[in-house]
């Protein structure tokens, strides 16, 4: 059921049948309010459907959709839903497409702005709705946006987010696109090119100097069977999520105007241009009069000019003279100064070739005096490396090594040139020791000794201890007996006998003498096989010094 009420078409409590949108005769819009616009054709309807989270193709969604060249929205129609039909809530306006062939602009405008004034008064976000499949701003959306920016003031720009449609995001055409910007930079068309197209047309027919946000909606992508496949769903709700943040994000909004405010405005406009107008007016009256008194001064000033171009004419040619003058003199001092330069070159690099050792030299160098410098290793001068046995990459000396002087620690010394770059191993020269001869002496020792006996031990009472006893007073006689062990510990003292004196052997005193004698020894070759404590020792054999880092010129 339709009510035209100033020119809206509502629907009193009419659901739609896909989305819990709605339409209200008095309606408390909730907020944000986006307002649809754009020339005929671009899927403003079909834009506002699915943001509703309608299906477009559906005939149960809330704004119709019509299907040929000319606009079957006629009047300002709004209502409220769920963002996408599951988030939160929101007003949508579809406003009228302007350009086509009925030649109801005026009649539309003027409808639009009464019902934007006094019903929607404000919105967050204006979607200014453009096919994707074109980028030529023709006569009719030109002139549509020149009437937009009347209406709306041109702070209106400042609220717009471009709607892009028709523009296909499946897979298929996603990769088509980026083949051709691949293959055919030239014929690139991609998301990145539309802006840039739109972009330059705003600045050069509206001059808007300003980066507008474009969000790439394609509506049907919500009807079957676009709806099935995952990847336009994902940038479905991706382009969708840039429109829904940048109209929450705003701290602002563009209140409407109605036609009488617009009018009014135009009204006393033209009150103040004819304001301007006489204050022009007479402003140009009294340059007028200036003028003709600066004509009459200026015939005075001819007279004087005429006399000073005269001088003038004198002053100059006596300058050109100077100027010939002076640009003899400095061709002169330049040439004199280049011979000077030259000379002064040719004089560095003979003095360069003098101070640099030539190519193949090696030189001691150390990064600082204290060798703890924080300067990065291997900042050595430009066009020397070190020898460190490495690859040298450019120069006379290309694909050759360095020596290895700094990895083996090798000292440098003279040779003949055949030999040159021989590592020689480490050598002592050969040297004997001569001995003149030297002797031992001794002026003689003795050894005393005190008496002393040899005595066994008696036997321990049948321990098993003692095998061999001397007859004592238990053993009358001079014989020694061998003891044999038994179970039981007995003794038998019968098989074996030994005689033997049993008693004890004393040692006299002696002295020995050892008579002196003198040693001659030869002399003779002498081997020395250790080094006194006080001097240095270790593995090599080396004097004092200190270690540096051996570079070799290659450039």
């Amino acid at each position: 059921m339709r009510l035209n009420m100033k020119g809206i078409r509502v629907l009193f409590l009419m659901l739609c049948s896909t989305c819990s949108s709605q339409m209200l005769l008095d309606p408390d819009l909730p907020e944000p309010r986006i307002v649809i616009t754009g020339p005929t054709g671009s899927g403003k309807s079909s834009m506002a459907n699915a943001l509703l989270g309608c299906d477009p193709a559906s005939s149960g969604c809330l704004f119709e959709v019509c299907h040929d060249m000319d606009s079957c929205t006629k009047e300002t129609t709004y209502g409220t839903g769920q963002w996408l039909g599951q988030g939160e809530n929101f007003t949508v306006v579809d406003t009228p497409g302007f350009g086509d062939s009925d030649g109801e602009d005026p009649v539309l405008i003027t409808e639009m702005l009464d019902v934007l004034k006094d019903t929607i008064q404000h919105a967050s976000t204006i979607l200014l709705v453009l096919k994707g499949t074109e980028t030529r701003f023709n006569d009719a959306l030109q002139d549509m946006l020149t009437k937009m920016t009347m209406s709306f003031g041109d702070q209106w720009w400042a609220f717009t987010v471009i709607g892009v449609s028709f523009w296909k995001l499946d897979q298929e055409s996603i990769d088509q696109r980026e083949a051709v910007c691949e293959h055919y930079p030239d014929n690139c068309k991609n998301e990145e090119w539309f802006m840039r197209e739109i972009t330059s047309q705003l600045e050069e027919k509206f001059h808007i100097n300003k980066n507008l946000t474009f969000a790439f909606i394609d509506s049907y992508s919500q009807a079957w069977p676009d709806n099935e496949d995952p990847i336009q769903q994902q940038h479905f709700t991706e382009e969708t999520e840039v429109l829904w943040k940048e109209t929450t994000a705003r701290n602002s909004t563009l209140f409407f105007k109605g036609i009488d405010d617009v009018l009014q405005e135009n009204a006393e406009m033209k009150e103040k241009i004819k304001w301007l107008e006489d204050i022009i007016t007479k402003n140009i009256s009294a340059l007028m009069s200036r003028m003709e008194e600066n004509e009459a001064n200026d015939k005075i000033q001819d007279k004087s000019i005429e006399h000073n171009e005269d001088t003038a004419t004198t002053e100059r040619t006596l300058l050109r003279l100077d100027i010939i003058n002076n640009n003899e003199t400095m061709t002169k001092v330049t040439g004199e100064l280049s011979e000077d330069i030259g000379v002064v070159n040719q004089d560095l690099s003979e003095v360069r070739n003098d101070l640099i050792p030539g190519i193949g030299s090696i030189i001691p160098w150390i990064p600082s005096p204290d060798g703890q410098s924080e300067m990065a290793p291997g900042k050595i001068p430009t066009g020397w490396q070190k020898c460190d046995g490495s690859m040298i990459t450019s120069g006379p000396l290309i694909n050759l090594r360095t020596p290895d002087l700094n990895g083996q620690g090798l000292f440098l010394r003279g040779g003949d040139d055949s030999i040159v770059t021989t590592v020689q191993e480490d050598m002592v020269l050969d040297h004997s020791h001569k001995d003149p001869g030297h002797s031992h002496a001794d002026t003689g020792h003795s050894h005393t000794q005190t008496s002393h006996n040899h005595l066994p031990p008696l036997w321990d009472n049948g321990q098993h201890n003692q095998f061999i006893v001397l007859n004592d007073a238990d053993y009358p006689g001079s014989e020694m007996y061998l003891i044999s062990t038994h179970n039981g510990g007995n003794t038998d003292d019968q098989p074996h006998w030994y005689y033997s004196a049993h008693q004890a052997a004393y040692t006299d005193i002696a002295t020995p003498a050892i008579l002196s004698a003198q040693a001659s020894i030869s002399w003779g070759q002498t081997g020395v096989s250790t080094i006194a404590d006080q001097f240095s020792k270790g593995a090599e054999t080396r004097p004092k010094n200190m270690v540096v880092t051996y570079i070799m010129r290659i450039l």
